[in-house]
C-alpha cells in the first residue's frame, strides 16, 4: 500500500517513509540558511538576532524557535526557551549565543552546559560569543571542563559568512511543489474540505502544504496562510510565490494588493482590515492572537505524531474539538 493506511472510521492518510525524512530535513536546512541570509541583510536587526543567524550559517543549526513538530515532538520538547539557542538536525551539535557589552553571566553558561548535556545530549557544545562579550575566569574553566568550542564571532566574521553563504545559494526555484502530484490521502483530505471539514490533523511529511495550496487554488477571493515561525513562512514562499509575506523583516514592505499573504502568527493583526475569502493556519495547535482576521471559510491545520495515531482526523467545525 505504499505506507497508505486505513482505519475504523475509513480515513485515509499517509506515514511519511525515510525518504521523505531525509527530504524534510534537508528542505529546512535550506530554508533556515535562505532565511539567514536574507535576515543578515535587514537593517535593524538587533545585534543578538545577527549573531544568532550568523550561527545558524556558521554551525548547520537550526534557531529552537524555528523547529518543527517533527523534530521537537519525539524529543519531548517544545520551541520555549530552556538555555540553547540552536540545534543540527540530527541532534549532535548545540549552540548558544551570548551577544552583550559586558560579561556573560557565569550561572547562564553552567545552565547551557547542563541543558546541552542533559535534555539534547549533544556531543558538540559550542559557545558563539560577540566581540563585546567577555567570559568570567569561572566560566571559561567550565566550559574547557566540559569540552565546550568557544568561538568569538565578531562583525568581520558575520559579513564573511553572509558573503560566502549568499553566494553558495542556488537560484530559488518556488513553484516545483505547486505542480506536484496529489497522493491518494491528499485527495481525500481536500474531498473532505470541500465538503465541509475546517480541521484537518495529517502526520508531518505527508503533504499538507500542498493540500492548502490546491484549496488555496479554488479561493473566490483573497487568501492568508498563517503561520507560527518565519522558517515556515519561508518555506511556504516556495508553494505560494505569488503571496506576500508578513513578519519580522517584512512588515514595511506589505503589498496591500497581492493576491494572498504568508503571515507569522505574531504579526497577522496587520492583516485585520482586510476580509479574506480563505484563511489556513498551519500548526494549529497554537493559540491564536486576540486580533485576527476574519475569512469566510478557516482551515486548521494541526500536528499529528505518525508513531502515536494511525490518521488524519476531519472535522466539521471548530467546535468538535
Amino acid at each position: 500500500m505504499g505506507g497508505r493506511k486505513r482505519c475504523g472510521t475509513g480515513h485515509a492518510w499517509c506515514e511519511p517513509c525515510g525518504a521523505s525524512r531525509v527530504v524534510r530535513a534537508a528542505f529546512l536546512v535550506f530554508c533556515i540558511r535562505e532565511l539567514a541570509v536574507e535576515a543578515l541583510q535587514w537593517p535593524h536587526l538587533a545585534p543578538w538576532q545577527r549573531l544568532e543567524w550568523a550561527a545558524a550559517l556558521r554551525y548547520d543549526a537550526v534557531p529552537v524557535k524555528e523547529l518543527p513538530p517533527w523534530w521537537l515532538a519525539p524529543r519531548n520538547l517544545t520551541r520555549r526557551d530552556i538555555g540553547v539557542d540552536l540545534v543540527s538536525l540530527d541532534g549532535e551539535r548545540a549552540v548558544q549565543c551570548k551577544c552583550c557589552n559586558g560579561t556573560v553571566q557565569t550561572k547562564d553558561v553552567t545552565h547551557f552546559v547542563c541543558v546541552a548535556q542533559n535534555v539534547f545530549r549533544a556531543s558538540e557544545i559550542v559557545l558563539a560569543t560577540s566581540e563585546t562579550s567577555r567570559l568570567t575566569s569561572d566560566a571559561a574553566a567550565i566550559i574547557e571542563s566540559a569540552g565546550v568550542r568557544h568561538d568569538v564571532l565578531p562583525s568581520s566574521v558575520i559579513d564573511e559568512l553572509l558573503s560566502s553563504s549568499a553566494a553558495a545559494l542556488p537560484p530559488p526555484q518556488r513553484d516545483c511543489l505547486a505542480a506536484a502530484p496529489l497522493r491518494p490521502c491528499q485527495r481525500d483530505c481536500i474531498r473532505a474540505c470541500r465538503a465541509g471539514a475546517r480541521i484537518v490533523e495529517m502526520a508531518c511529511g505527508t503533504g499538507k502544504t500542498l493540500v492548502m495550496r490546491r484549496l488555496a487554488d479554488n479561493a473566490s477571493g483573497r487568501v492568508l496562510v498563517s503561520v507560527p515561525s518565519l522558517a515556515l513562512l519561508w518555506q511556504h514562499r516556495a508553494t505560494f510565490p505569488e503571496f506576500c509575506p508578513v513578519g519580522t523583516g517584512y512588515n514595511t514592505k506589505i503589498a496591500w494588493d497581492a493576491p494572498g499573504y504568508i503571515s507569522v502568527t505574531d504579526s497577522v493583526h496587520l492583516l485585520e482590515d482586510i476580509h479574506f475569502s480563505d484563511i489556513f493556519v498551519d500548526e494549529a495547535h497554537h493559540p491564536l492572537p486576540p486580533v485576527f482576521p476574519k475569512g469566510d471559510n478557516t482551515y486548521r491545520s494541526r500536528f499529528r505524531d505518525a508513531q502515536g495515531m494511525h490518521r488524519p482526523l476531519l472535522w466539521n467545525g471548530p467546535g468538535d474539538r
